[in-house]
């Protein structure tokens, strides 16, 4: 355990602020992520600020503030979405 004192809330927001700042900025790249924990995937497709719109228990879109737009997205218990698929062969 430290001896430090700990961080204010100010010194901690100025901390992770300084190392987002030295962090390299590269371009934005449309992505996806998969939380095999989670049983969900995550998309983003661009690099805007986004609010979460709750479609159903498996889809939660991701809408641009700018326009409301989808920009990305989340699908969720992937496993139990196969399992319940027919499989054509």
């Amino acid at each position: 355990m430290s001896n430090e004192d700990p961080m204010s809330s100010q010194e901690f927001a100025d901390y992770i602020q300084a190392m987002a700042d030295q962090s390299p900025k590269e371009p934005f790249r449309p992505s996806v992520f998969y939380n095999r924990a989670g049983q969900l995937f995550e998309f983003l497709f661009e690099d805007e600020d986004y609010y979460a719109e709750w479609i159903n228990p498996h889809l939660t879109v991701y809408k641009s503030f700018a326009d409301n737009r989808v920009i990305g997205g989340e699908v969720t218990f992937v496993h139990d979405l196969i399992a319940r698929t027919p499989n054509d062969g």
